[in-house]
């Protein structure tokens, strides 16, 4: 009798989560509101405002553009979205597009050898000698100051079949 009385109050707590769920009172509190494309066109007319997206690879994390230019990996330092939403329900195969506000602040060169060599500011002009330098590879490096993401959101998670792709939630920043 005890164990047929926990079997149904399982049962029924299990569809009442199922039913939250679908329902969307799973989906978390709505923290942070994604910009729409057209709201990140707007804002990219701004000078220090592009579109990012996070990549894998040996190289830069982050690809960098606005909507008219080429994209090009770079290194992105400051406040960056990565740090701040939680990284298990945000894998590289999201693949999500982040509008951020921010400026050129140096360059990252690699060697031929694999050094890496971080330059920042008028170290940039004074230490660098561009035509002597045997490089591999040389990288804009960025500070970013603010970030908004794009929608829509993808989560790379089980999450993200049930949240919202309009708005980060509470769940994805604990």
């Amino acid at each position: 009798m005890k164990k047929e009385i926990w079997i149904k109050g399982l049962s029924v707590l299990i569809v009442l989560i199922v039913l939250a769920v679908i329902s969307g009172i799973g989906t978390g509190i709505p923290i942070k509101r994604g910009l729409s494309i057209e709201e990140a066109r707007e804002r990219l007319e701004n000078s220090n405002t592009y579109i990012c997206e996070q990549i894998a690879t040996t190289g830069p994390g982050w690809l960098i553009y606005k909507e008219e230019e080429e994209k090009q990996g770079v290194i992105l330092e400051g406040k960056l979205p990565i740090d701040e939403i939680n990284k298990n329900s945000f894998f590289y195969s999201a693949h999500n597009k982040f509008l951020i506000i921010g400026e050129k602040i140096g360059v990252r060169i690699v060697d031929e050898d694999g050094n890496i060599e971080n330059y920042y500011g008028d170290e940039v002009e004074a230490e660098v000698n561009w035509e002597n330098i045997e490089r591999y590879e040389c990288y804009d490096i960025f500070l970013v100051e603010d970030w908004d993401i794009i929608t829509p959101i993808q989560r790379g998670s089980i999450f993200g079949m049930v949240a919202s792709d309009e708005y980060l939630s509470i769940f994805d920043y604990i």
